[in-house]
């Protein structure tokens, strides 16, 4: 067994010969590309970015408000987030999976898509089902 503390809390274990586990202090994921989904497991979007993987990526750009610059900073990176003309903008490459309109959305106001124009609609689409269930 082979374990290496990778960011923070986060732990990689491998195991020779049996399945490899990414685990936190809050719970464990196993790395066979199925996640143990009890409610003391992280979610995806819990796992730091780098270690966020799916099969499609998006090349995601968001305005950012002063007020959610620690939430941008944190889930993106610093060096991903610059200010111009007196705005705050974020780019990242992103994974595109189910996580990350919930992801984008959990910022509230504070972080707005703006490209690529097919983010921003999902975006959109989704606030629109949100709207309509309450």
């Amino acid at each position: 067994m082979f374990s290496n503390k990778i960011f923070g809390t986060y732990t990689l274990t491998v195991n020779f010969g049996k399945n490899s586990v990414f685990s936190s202090s809050e719970g464990s994921v196993p790395l066979s590309g199925r996640a143990n989904h009890s409610k003391d497991s992280p979610s995806s979007e819990d796992i730091p970015l780098s270690f966020w993987q799916t099969e499609r990526e998006i090349d995601a750009k968001f305005k950012v408000l002063p007020e959610c610059l620690p939430f941008a900073e944190e889930w993106l990176g610093v060096s991903n987030v610059y200010e111009r003309d007196g705005e705050y903008f974020a780019e990242a490459i992103l994974p595109d999976d189910g996580a990350l309109i919930g992801k984008i959305l959990s910022a509230g106001a504070g972080l707005k898509a703006i490209s690529p124009e097919s983010l921003v609609l999902r975006v959109k689409e989704e606030i629109k089902k949100l709207s309509a269930a309450y």
